[in-house]
């Protein structure tokens, strides 16, 4: 009998679907399954793509309005969107170079919806939403199966006119180095650090720190019982200004990209973010108590909302609310207490395997 041959689909649109496509390779070669795994609409335009992608990362800096424009406008009206067949040759030439027997999606990919219309193709497609929120192009025709991280999801796509029993609630798969305990003190002490202060962790991504940001930092490292560390990813610029600007600071560390996020949020009393589906996956993981700051419309704001209703994350809308709750968080145990609780309560331990288990 030959080998399950899984095509995956994913974007590069930020770094949550490639991480994910990435943990459920791994899986799926776990499980001895074949797979391989393509950035359709880099592949198909890569022009264009780079183009949209500067767009795209713009609107959460500069574009804000533009952005919420395009998530929630024409719910009704996928169907004869502009972008429905983008990629959809390149996308017919990936099917019929490797024969999948399986279509797994993790990017929001009208396009898939047509393969089966306009090519007569009966290969299953299956879909891993990966936000705590249904964006309408999550809604693909011709989607077998759907895997959602809540329960909520799972109403909101039946709403949306989705079987119930095409839609599993699996969680998001996440690496499994973040189900791993790390001993703090020891990696803490790695870098020198304290292991009695308040840990406060910054994640800057790509995207740099926004307006008014640096002063929130300075202010907290003026406390000694405080120490910072900002992520800035692979945002080089944005690290070496940020060493400059805080190279008196000895309670402020500065780092580049990092493959060792999990040891970060693992030994961080708070982290304080922008609210990606992964990095509040993980936050989950880890059980780190999160703030998340100036949230853009549209999946980020979807996905603090979920969190601050489930109270499992504070939203900061400006500086002074962000100055505000995290002296609230390290001031009361009580409080920290009840949020890693609840994240033990509503974590999923294995998305990966539950998926995967589910394509076999």
């Amino acid at each position: 009998m030959s080998k399950l041959k899984v095509l995956v689909i994913t974007g590069s649109f930020g770094n949550g679907h490639l991480m994910v496509s990435n943990t459920l390779n791994k899986a799926l070669n776990d499980y001895d399954i074949d797979v391989v795994t393509h950035d359709l609409y880099l592949e198909a335009h890569p022009l264009l793509t780079r183009l949209i992608k500067d767009w795209y990362l713009k609107c959460f800096t500069h574009f804000k309005p533009t952005y919420k424009f395009f998530y929630y406008a024409r719910q009704e009206k996928l169907n004869t969107c502009f972008y429905k067949k983008y990629g959809l040759a390149y996308l017919k030439n990936i099917i019929d170079k490797h024969n999948p027997d399986l279509i797994l999606n993790t990017f929001p990919t009208p396009v898939l919806s047509l393969i089966k219309e306009e090519f007569g193709l009966d290969i299953p497609i299956h879909t891993v939403i990966t936000d705590y929120c249904v964006h309408k192009n999550w809604v693909i025709n011709n989607t077998d199966v759907y895997y959602v991280a809540t329960e909520k999801m799972k109403g909101d796509l039946i709403k949306k006119g989705v079987l119930p029993e095409m839609i599993k609630v699996t969680g998001i798969p996440i690496s499994k180095e973040f189900k791993i305990k790390t001993d703090r003190n020891a990696w803490l002490n790695k870098f020198n650090l304290s292991t009695d202060k308040n840990t406060i962790l910054v994640c800057t991504g790509s995207l740099g720190l926004l307006k008014g940001f640096k002063k929130y930092v300075k202010k907290i490292a003026t406390k000694n019982d405080n120490q910072v560390i900002i992520i800035c990813g692979k945002n080089d610029i944005l690290r070496e200004q940020l060493k400059l600007e805080f190279h008196n600071y000895k309670n402020i560390l500065i780092i580049g990209y990092t493959t060792n996020m999990n040891h970060w949020m693992s030994c961080a009393d708070i982290m304080i973010t922008k609210p990606g589906g992964i990095t509040l996956t993980e936050a989950l993981a880890t059980e780190t108590p999160v703030i998340l700051y100036k949230p853009t419309p549209g999946q980020e704001m979807e996905n603090a909302l979920y969190f601050q209703e489930k109270k499992l994350a504070l939203v900061a809308n400006n500086r002074k609310e962000l100055k505000e709750y995290t002296e609230h968080l390290l001031a009361d145990k009580n409080f920290i207490h009840s949020i890693k609780t609840e994240m033990r309560r509503v974590r999923t331990a294995s998305s990966a395997e539950s998926i995967i288990e589910n394509l076999v």
